[in-house]
């Protein structure tokens, strides 16, 4: 496929993810697809430096929901939040009048939750995050690396929706424990559309697999000139 009609940021990844995509079985639109959706190939405004190394999410998570992760303690900032803080990042946390603020967390190493071009998330894959390369440095400010972890996590997905590719997206958002409890909660009958919509409604911004699909076909027509095929 070529890509001269993709923008430089995409095409900057295209042999990387055609590669991948082949590897995992995931179509590299849909990888393209991700990688703009999280950091727009590395240049976003939100990561804390451009390129494969940036990170981004850097609020604070509630100490509470990693209690029961002893792996992810020791590679975690913890402290009692302030009242602004709460305030900051918290503003839907109702806390009783003689209630302590609750205990927060960040990593420990300063940086923000998602790491590299695909986001990944540091909390839902520490060991892999943590994983160096012979060569020097993380698995996930390579590039490469990244992307075959982006690819991996949608090949997941996919694999346990039927190749649904849309719930691929949220279940990579998401999770897939989270996406299919959204679904549970519909009636058998339920049409792809109402899944899909139901399914999104957990996700960042309550769009996300809206919006990667749509990017995901317009980097197939810029590709091939042709409608995509789910």
């Amino acid at each position: 496929m070529s890509a001269t009609h993709l923008l430089p940021r995409l095409q900057a990844h295209l042999e990387t993810a055609q590669r991948v995509g082949v590897a995992r079985g995931v179509h590299d639109c849909l990888i393209l697809a991700v990688l703009d959706r999280e950091t727009l190939c590395g240049h976003s405004s939100l990561l804390d430096m451009p390129g494969p190394k940036g990170t981004g999410d850097f609020k604070p998570r509630l100490w509470a929901r990693y209690k029961k992760r002893p792996d992810l303690q020791a590679h975690l900032k913890i402290w009692r939040a302030t009242p602004a803080e709460m305030a900051l990042h918290f503003p839907k946390v109702v806390l009783g009048k003689w209630e302590d603020t609750p205990q927060i967390c960040m990593p420990l190493d300063g940086r923000g939750w998602g790491r590299g071009l695909g986001q990944i998330d540091f909390a839902a894959h520490t060991e892999w995050c943590l994983k160096k390369l012979e060569a020097g440095g993380f698995a996930w400010e390579d590039a490469e690396e990244n992307i075959d972890k982006v690819a991996e996590l949608l090949h997941a997905g996919i694999v346990a929706f039927d190749g649904d590719e849309w719930l691929a997206a949220v279940a990579y958002n998401a999770g897939v424990s989270n996406a299919r409890d959204a679904l549970l909660r519909l009636s058998s009958g339920a049409s792809a559309e109402e899944r899909h919509r139901a399914a999104d409604a957990i996700t960042t911004g309550h769009d996300y697999a809206r919006d990667v699909i749509t990017r995901r076909e317009r980097f197939y027509r810029q590709l091939t000139h042709k409608m995509p095929t789910s």
